[in-house]
């Protein structure tokens, strides 16, 4: 630092002793050529002026060589690190400003504009990288993950399907960005593009499993505007993987809304037999059928054959307890809420199924008891750390896991 001041000192000196050697030869001049005093006083007047803006620039805190751009895209990278998004964005703007040729200083400083809420502005940035015609394929499909990632932000739903078809057209790895991209078509209800893809890219999938799912899927989605189509689609989902747990569900789903209920019961038991452990994503289709089937009474044996083998299953608890309640079987009811209370006291659902059990039966002592066992469990939820989420005394400051300030 004293050796940088050094020199500017010298170069001030040295520019100093420049206009002092001016000055005498702009005096002699004078004196030779017989200029009038008011015009040699306003040369002075020049120099002076021109000598003071010298001494200042050279003087003016941080005065120095700029920034090059590899200094500024570091200095980014930095603060990305050191989580300061406001100087890494600066700092990426000055280095593409000296460097246009660091795309990924421009990829960093659009997605700094997107986390910043500016999504529009993020999308300009990735839209004009996307024309330069020196692009490596993997720097073009990073620009457009990010451009992707606007246009999402932003709800641009055609434009994000459009950018996925590309991307899926040339991306070596094509799978993260086909499922991404069927699973756009499909929470969009966009059957028929789906299935476009699906014949395109078929090959893709790593098995036949995943293909089946997809062509089920979209034979779901198809059953609500077009059975014939869709049971084609389906059909082409069994070829792939015929006893598919998935295909089962969209078969009694399809039975259902046809209203064949032995149909969709034979489906919904097929797949209860053939998977049990995932019986809970049936559930209501299985009461729903049941029900209009006339067979209800044998859900309460079903739920007491899959509680016993699989006691964890915390949804067919509930319905198995509602079912007894419903039956006025509160002491089966009681005895299962009960067990699994032992285990897990803070089960604010079955405290609740408790509560209105104890209501039903008249017992406003135990009901008033079980309320406040639920009432006491909600107040006394710990306060976690936001940073950390270790668990804070309610006089807590600050964390002591992390040091977080909890209140500033």
């Amino acid at each position: 630092m004293i050796g940088a001041d050094s020199v500017m000192v010298d170069t001030v000196l040295k520019d100093t002793f420049i206009t002092d050697t001016m000055l005498r030869d702009t005096t002699e001049a004078v004196r030779t050529v017989g200029l009038s005093p008011i015009l040699w006083v306003a040369i002075l007047a020049v120099i002076i002026v021109a000598v003071v803006i010298l001494v200042v620039v050279f003087l003016r805190p941080g005065r120095g060589r700029g920034k090059s751009s590899k200094e500024a895209y570091l200095d980014g990278l930095r603060a990305l690190l050191d989580g300061d998004p406001v100087t890494a964005a600066r700092e990426f703007r000055d280095a593409v400003m000296e460097d246009t040729e660091n795309i990924d200083a421009y990829i960093r400083l659009g997605r700094l504009m997107r986390e910043k809420g500016d999504a529009e502005k993020a999308s300009q940035i990735h839209q004009s990288l996307t024309a330069r015609p020196s692009l490596s394929l993997t720097e073009e499909i990073r620009i457009y993950e990010e451009l992707l990632a606007d246009y999402l932000a932003l709800g641009r739903t055609e434009k994000s399907i459009a950018l996925l078809k590309e991307i899926v057209g040339i991306a070596r790895d094509k799978l993260g960005y086909l499922r991404r991209l069927l699973s756009i078509l499909v929470s969009n209800s966009r059957a028929i593009e789906a299935l476009e893809i699906l014949r395109q890219y078929r090959k893709v999938f790593s098995g036949r499993d995943e293909a089946a799912i997809w062509y089920a899927e979209v034979a779901r989605i198809l059953y609500t505007t077009d059975e014939v189509q869709a049971d084609e689609v389906l059909k082409q989902a069994q070829k792939l993987s015929k006893n598919h747990p998935y295909i089962l569900v969209v078969q009694a789903e399809s039975f259902v809304n046809r209203g064949q209920w032995g149909k969709a019961r034979n489906m919904l038991d097929k797949f209860i037999k053939q998977c049990p452990e995932n019986a809970e994503k049936v559930l209501d289709l299985v009461e729903k059928t049941y029900f209009e089937e006339g067979t209800y009474e044998k859900l309460k044996p079903l739920y007491e054959n899959l509680l016993e083998r699989f006691p964890d299953k915390d949804q067919i608890r509930l319905r198995l307890i509602k079912l007894y309640g419903k039956e006025g079987k509160s002491k089966h009811a009681l005895e299962l809420i009960n067990n699994r209370l032992l285990e897990n006291p803070s089960d604010a659902v079955l405290l609740v199924e408790l509560v209105k059990l104890k209501l039903a039966a008249n017992d406003l002592k135990a009901a008033g008891q079980a309320f406040e066992r639920l009432e006491e469990m909600l107040f006394l939820m710990p306060d976690l750390c936001p940073e950390c989420g270790s668990e804070l005394e309610p006089s807590a400051w600050m964390c002591t896991s992390c040091g977080n300030v909890i209140c500033s």
